[in-house]
């Protein structure tokens, strides 16, 4: 249900992922978003394990420069857990990166960086939705949802919701880029991390089959994720239809492209 390798439409983004296009490792500038000169390459699995309730894994990865040398090095963390019904899982994506050169700068903009999911390349980006726990909302502007959902359809017309829970030990201002027809969303954080140290990042993707779990079930999920000790009051929400596809600065329009 969601995009491997390849894809017709920005095949840089896989699965659940992460990256940022404006890295800033003690002046030297990188773009680990399009993976231009260099690379994000997995070195190895630790802690492997699985059992009737979950299954995780750990994947070692180097953030390298042009050179193939790593400017970072990130243990990403991966936990599987069935999900209380109306969903039917839930994955834990837990990223903890370090400056193994300089101090560095994780940015870029909502729509470059991130941590964020990608739904299969045969979308139906006209039934695309999403679903913001604020009223009146405005996804372009507003900063630190503790959550937002989309639901997509894939053919014949099989849909699915996913929610993403932003812990509030992450970064504050985090921007959102939730809005895509084609269903890439997720949370961007910017943060800098001192040389020889480390900065953690923390999210929960609920996976369902079907419309949008109801709000109390997200908030329900939300509070159990972060730990709260008292049920959080329910927000008003704002549900809005997707927007088209992003385009590409610079870029010149195909006149043989069908019209949005």
């Amino acid at each position: 249900i969601t995009q491997g390798a390849g894809g017709k439409q920005f095949p840089h983004h896989r699965g659940i992922f992460i990256g940022f296009n404006k890295i800033d490792a003690g002046g030297k500038k990188y773009d680990r978003w399009h993976m231009t000169k260099g690379e994000i390459v997995h070195q190895k699995f630790e802690n492997q394990k699985a059992d009737a309730d979950q299954a995780a894994f750990t994947s070692i990865t180097h953030w390298n420069d042009e050179k193939g040398e790593p400017f970072a090095v990130e243990q990403r963390t991966m936990t599987f857990h069935r999900a209380p019904a109306p969903a039917r899982l839930a994955i834990d994506f837990t990223s903890t990166l370090k400056a193994v050169v300089a101090d560095t700068i994780f940015g870029g903009d909502p729509e470059h960086a991130g941590v964020q999911y990608r739904p299969a390349g045969d979308i139906i980006s006209s039934k695309t939705s999403y679903l913001y726990p604020k009223a009146g909302a405005v996804p372009h502007k507003d900063k630190d949802y503790p959550w937002v959902a989309e639901t997509y359809t894939l053919p014949p017309d099989k849909t699915y919701s996913v929610i993403e829970l932003n812990h509030p030990e992450n970064p504050k201002s985090t921007l959102t880029s939730a809005y895509r027809d084609y269903g890439r969303f997720g949370f961007f954080p910017t943060f800098t991390v001192k040389a020889n140290e480390s900065h953690t990042l923390n999210y929960r993707f609920i996976i369902a089959e079907g419309a949008m779990p109801p709000v109390d079930y997200i908030q329900k999920a939300w509070d159990q994720y972060t730990g709260a000790k008292e049920a959080s009051k329910l927000p008003e929400t704002t549900a809005l239809p997707a927007e088209g596809a992003a385009k590409t600065p610079g870029k010149k329009p195909d006149p043989k492209a069908p019209a949005k």
